[in-house]
């Protein structure tokens, strides 16, 4: 329709307006200053200090130390002890189910390392798989329950950052079941730890390190 063309060159242009987000909506705030910024992070510094001292020296001041025998850990408590982990803990590897196991839809969801976030939280829903019903039975000793401890066995990043990370089974669905896929591990101990803290400690940047050094 020669009504929309340019009166110059006899196209047709573009017909709109374009709005300048930044220009009408951006609001510019100042950079706080250098020393108040200084300032909050000496503080978060010595309230991480501060937990630190707390794990590892215990709350009371006053109580007696020995030392633990580990360069990075120095002194512990007297009444506490040091143990290794391979000897209050068991992996228990998962399942090598193959591509022509899964099924369209079903009640049992297959965990593979794809469910499990660096920050060490559980994605149930992340590219969810299903096996067959009755593969709850055949492979009853791969269940996993609520705050089961996972644990990410292996890494092909050169960065190793997903190495060993752990995970807790947290908010399962009831209606639906949940199997142990291969490359990840349920971490099996006794009831003298708490799968919470336990989940912490394997995550802190100490033992992170350690693992990647091994990696």
């Amino acid at each position: 329709d020669k009504k929309y063309c340019d009166h110059k060159d006899g196209r047709i242009g573009k017909v709109g307006y374009k709005i300048s987000f930044t220009r009408y909506f951006y609001e510019y705030k100042p950079l706080r200053p250098l020393k108040e910024i200084t300032g909050e992070i000496k503080k978060l510094e010595n309230e991480i200090t501060g937990m630190l001292r707390a794990v590892t020296k215990g709350f009371i001041q006053q109580v007696k130390m020995k030392s633990s025998g580990i360069d990075w850990l120095g002194d512990i408590p007297g009444g506490w002890e040091v143990k290794r982990y391979k000897n209050v803990l068991k992996i228990f590897q998962g399942m090598a189910f193959k591509s022509n196991d899964y099924v369209e839809y079903s009640d049992v969801i297959s965990i593979r390392m794809g469910n499990i976030k660096k920050s060490g939280l559980i994605d149930l829903e992340h590219n969810t798989k299903y096996l067959p019903d009755n593969y709850v039975q055949l492979f009853k000793d791969y269940i996993l329950r609520e705050n089961d401890l996972i644990i990410a066995m292996t890494d092909m990043s050169p960065s190793l950052d997903f190495l060993a990370v752990t995970a807790l089974m947290k908010g399962l669905d009831m209606n639906f079941s949940y199997l142990l896929n291969q490359r990840v591990g349920k971490l099996i101990t006794n009831n003298q730890f708490n799968a919470g803290f336990l989940k912490y400690l394997l995550l802190s940047k100490v033992l992170r390190d350690q693992l990647k050094s091994l990696g």
